[in-house]
């Protein structure tokens, strides 16, 4: 495939490689935007913003059949009033009575025809999106059928504009990485053994030295794999406690992922686990809590977010859900996927521009035939190894992908077993800059072609109790 490699001020060894789909003949001369300004992403603490269980948000009391509730977003959980385009929530369904689907939108916006987390009756579970402030700065939150309980923690923003720089200062740029699994329990070393309740992991990625001082947060997908009992697990940037609010929630003996978007320190001497290994000082570090039940689990990473001052990513453009792909309607081009078939969709212009580099997604698996997983990647790259979702036999279950497009400005779609539809909902995009570049502390030399992207340096998974 064609790709371009971002390099950063003399950075020969380690670069960040973005996937580009061949219409864009002019990316080798796209400017990077200015510091922070429309796009730029800013990471939040975890913050519970509602909890239609005791009343935060809302109300107390479930959310019936056809029921809407309109969450205020803006002025809460660390969300400025003015200058937000687009706010990433994840989403819990608590004991819903029946098997539904909520839909989250902007407020004062027609309700589209998509679903941002679907579930079986009586099913906990979260799913992360990323959804652009409506009227008032508020979302709409819409569940179909029977009683459920809503949480929703709001964990980070895009800017509409530079007025957030003064006050939290650049933001960040989203760059795609070889998507990477960073640590597996069922295999030994780094992480081995099943993730104890009470079990915390510290996770330490390194993606070259020309890099590491500006990592902001990853996105990764957590999967817990066969959990002993119901629990969650909570992601953050390792600083004291893990924050009350939850990534992953998991039942007994079910599989489920969920895709998150975590803010990162650097490793110091005086910090778990650097201060006995003075080696990774200076690397991204984060950490995942367990809490509940006894679960093998493994993490897999999709992309990095930098600070926007060293001009080296992709900005976001939000936009309302639409969905591209249903193979049951053949919607796309294909129709339900097979064991081991890989299918190429290329999205319409519809939901890319000719600088469109990814793709912020909703993928919704419905009733394979057998337990499998799905992997989305760049057409023209090797197929990673790496899962998006982990569907079990007869569910239905949505994850969040960032999809790279690749070659034509595709990307690829592989069902590991069985039988299984997807639906793919589109709920915004990722551009390559072409405003020209401002305050930027370090600049870009060159922006040259390369056959295969370069993937992280490395990386190392510690684990301790308490």
């Amino acid at each position: 495939m064609r790709a371009i490699r971002v390099a950063i001020a003399g950075a020969a060894a380690v670069a960040v490689m973005l996937a580009v789909a061949p219409a864009v003949a002019s990316a080798a001369a796209a400017a990077p935007a200015a510091v922070g300004g429309a796009g730029a992403y800013y990471s939040l603490a975890p913050s519970r913003i509602l909890d239609t269980r005791s009343g935060p948000g809302a109300p107390a009391g479930a959310v019936g059949p056809n029921g809407v509730l309109h969450l205020q977003v803006s002025g809460r959980g660390g969300v400025p009033m003015t200058g937000v385009a687009a706010v990433v929530l994840n989403v819990t369904v608590v004991s819903p009575t029946v098997a539904s689907y909520l839909t989250v939108w902007p407020t004062g916006g027609a309700r589209p025809t998509v679903s941002n987390i679907d579930f079986a009756a009586g099913w906990t579970g979260a799913n992360s999106t990323t959804v652009p402030l409506g009227s008032g700065g508020q979302v709409d939150i819409y569940n179909l059928t029977g009683q459920v309980q809503v949480l929703a923690d709001v964990v980070g923003f895009y800017a509409s504009d530079a007025s957030a720089t003064s006050t939290l200062g650049d933001g960040g740029d989203m760059v795609p990485v070889a998507p990477s699994r960073l640590g597996d329990t069922r295999e030994a070393g780094d992480g081995g053994g099943p993730f104890d309740s009470g079990e915390m992991q510290y996770v330490i990625v390194d993606f070259g030295p020309d890099l590491n001082p500006y990592v902001q947060a990853v996105a990764v997908n957590l999967t817990a794999v066969n959990p002993t009992g119901s629990g969650f697990m909570t992601a953050w940037n390792s600083i004291g406690d893990a924050p009350g609010t939850s990534t992953l929630d998991y039942a007994t003996g079910k599989t489920v992922s969920n895709m998150t978007i975590v803010p990162t320190t650097l490793c110091t001497p005086s910090t778990k686990p650097c201060a006995m290994f003075p080696e990774y000082v200076g690397l991204p570090m984060f950490a995942i809590y367990n809490q509940g039940a006894t679960t093998d689990a493994f993490t897999d990473i999709f992309a990095v977010y930098t600070d926007t001052a060293i001009a080296a990513g992709l900005r976001f453009q939000p936009m309302n859900p639409v969905r591209i792909i249903d193979t049951r309607t053949s919607q796309g081009g294909h129709g339900a996927l097979g064991a081991g078939v890989t299918a190429a969709f290329t999205p319409p212009t519809s939901v890319r521009g000719s600088n469109t580099f990814a793709l912020a997604a909703n993928v919704t698996a419905v009733s394979p035939t057998v337990d499998t997983y799905l992997t989305a990647w760049a057409t023209g790259d090797q197929q990673p190894v790496v899962s998006n979702m982990d569907p079990a036999k007869g569910t239905t279950v949505a994850n969040t992908a960032d999809i790279p497009l690749g070659n034509n400005a595709a990307f690829n779609l592989y069902n590991h077993g069985g039988t299984i539809n997807v639906l793919v909902d589109v709920q915004g995009r990722f551009d390559l800059p072409t405003t020209a570049a401002a305050n930027t502390r370090v600049a870009i030399p060159a922006v040259k072609a390369s056959k295969s992207p370069v993937a992280i340096a490395g990386s190392r998974m510690f684990r301790t109790h308490g």
